[in-house]
This record gives structure tokens, sequence and C-alpha cells, in this order.
């Protein structure tokens, strides 16, 4: 206890050897930004839904193709289910992508988890961008052909 009061009697005598408050608050550890956290999150839940959306496609298309297949039925679910996986995969990265150029522009902040929701969100983007551009390319040309 005489230790304490020993070096709290230092510190009084020596002015300016407390940090200030505004000191203080700036050389506080930096939390993770929570948007680019739930980018990140946005980010990992739309690579499960693009992953879904893949499987299913492969699914349809090796029930209509090959020396075995045997046609779909016409009220099947699975291409409806895959459709509504690449539009919810491609919302899902178009939010988070969203949150994490807010999470990386934001002040007193680590930004780590902001980055990584960005660019997955951005790269999933563009790839959803790409399969819609590619299936309605395919749509042109066959409204073209007939």
């Amino acid at each position: 206890m005489g230790n304490d009061q020993f070096s709290e009697q230092r510190w009084q005598q020596q002015p300016g050897a407390w940090p200030s408050p505004a000191t203080a608050a700036s050389a506080a550890p930096q939390k993770h930004s929570e948007l680019g956290i739930v980018a990140t999150v946005l980010a990992l839940l739309s690579l499960l839904l693009c992953g879904g959306y893949w499987t299913l496609i492969f699914i349809f298309v090796g029930s209509i193709g090959g020396p075995n297949a045997q046609p779909m039925p016409r009220n099947s679910p699975v291409p409806m289910a895959a459709g509504l996986m690449g539009i919810g995969a491609g919302v899902l990265a178009l939010i988070g992508t969203i949150l994490g150029i807010i999470g990386v522009v934001m002040a007193n902040r680590k930004k780590l988890f902001a980055w990584i929701g960005l660019a997955i969100n951005g790269l999933l983007l563009l790839g959803c961008a790409g399969v819609f551009c590619l299936g309605f390319a395919s749509l042109a040309l066959r409204a073209g052909a007939r």
C-alpha cells in the first residue's frame, strides 16, 4: 500500500505525467468495425447461396442431358430454387458491398473485416452480374433465332 502512495505522489509531482483524456482516448485499442463484420458474414452467406445455386444448376443440367436422362417434370422446383438462390446471393453481395465500403471509410476502427467483406462481396457481385448478363444474352440470341 505504501508503494502505491509513493507512485501516486511521484506522478502528482511531475506535471503532465498523467495522460490527458484526449490522448487516453486516442491510445485506446481500436475495435473492429461492426459493419465490416456484418459485411464479412453476408459474404459467407452469399458464398453458401452461390454454392447452392451452382449445385442446383448442375443437377438441372444433368437431368436434361446425357444418354440416360429423364425429362424433368414441368412443375419441378429446381429451376425456381436455383434462380431464387442466385438472386438472393446477388442481393446479399450488394448489401455486403455497401456495408464493406462504409466500414472501410469509418474512422477509429480496424478495417480488416471491412476489407475482407468488401473484396469477397465485390467479387461475388461481379460474378452474379456476369451470370445474369450471360443469361440475358442467351435469351436474346434465342429470341433472335426465332
